[in-house]
């Protein structure tokens, strides 16, 4: 945990054991975070009702559900739902659905996209919408686009999903519109207030703006050079960028992998 008010870093797990920790997410308003493991169906809770003291967790499938499309390894994201209070994750290895998991009993559901033609076997970082919270917004690695759910809780779920943005398994970089645009192993994204989507783009070393009327453009860095250098967009390098969160202010924080450092972004 990084608290800029005080210029204090600190450890909120000390001990997580050997699976990697990946992108967590806030649940209950506030008043908890989840953060996924690749170890099985681990995750760690930190929430107020246990005065912020770290809980090692497993979910499981609830009564009526198939253990085998709950059971999973990696597990790169979890979203939160302001709607129904579950939060959300997507299995690396399968092609068709997610999972919703109740923070309090540890039971989880599958929810099947109805269409198995837009996803493969990839990585998947998400978040909801802000100003229509039922929406889901992916950023599928692997194939180099970013997908949405129109409305994740739909139970019939018909036509829901399909790209958002960039080219299925086509890598590279281009800005402009949604449809035209490409990204290169794109990772952690998130929203701004105005439902601005920012996406960390990895190989392409960069970040990414999608707007609402989904125009695609280079917020920072230059696609395609890494380094490690601050200052205006058109100077500022990354290396591997992977991570994003974004605070209240509208400052965007960037986890720069390589370098081993967190990055500030204000946009002006």
């Amino acid at each position: 945990m990084v608290s800029m008010e005080t210029n204090q870093s600190s450890i909120i797990i000390d001990n997580a054991g050997q699976a990697p920790l990946n992108q967590p997410c806030v649940i209950d308003h506030g008043n908890g975070l989840v953060i996924p493991t690749d170890q099985n169906n681990t995750y760690w809770m930190v929430h107020s009702a246990d005065f912020w003291q770290p809980k090692r967790r497993d979910y499981m499938a609830a009564e009526g559900e198939d253990a085998d499309k709950v059971n999973t390894v990696y597990k790169h994201s979890f979203a939160y739902c302001e709607l129904d209070g579950y939060f959300y994750c997507r299995r690396k290895d399968a092609s068709n659905f997610f999972l919703k998991i109740d923070a309090d009993t540890g039971n989880a559901w599958v929810v099947d996209t109805g269409n198995n033609d837009l996803l493969g076997s990839s990585d998947c970082y998400m978040t909801f919408g802000r100003k229509d919270p039922k929406k889901l917004y992916m950023a599928l690695t692997n194939l180099h686009c970013i997908a949405i759910f129109e409305d994740i809780t739909d139970p019939t779920r018909e036509g829901n999903f399909k790209i958002y943005a960039g080219m299925q398994g086509r890598p590279g970089h281009a800005d402009g519109l949604a449809s035209d645009a490409q990204f290169h192993s794109p990772r952690q994204l998130v929203l701004d207030e105005e439902e601005n989507l920012y996406i960390a783009d990895s190989e392409n070393n960069c970040i990414r703006k999608i707007t609402p009327e989904g125009v695609v453009s280079t917020v920072i860095g230059i696609p395609g050079k890494s380094g490690y250098k601050d200052g205006t967009p058109d100077v500022a390098l990354f290396t591997q960028p992977w991570g994003l969160a974004i605070d209240s202010e509208g400052i965007i924080y960037v986890g720069d992998k390589d370098n081993l450092c967190v990055r500030q972004l204000s946009i002006e």
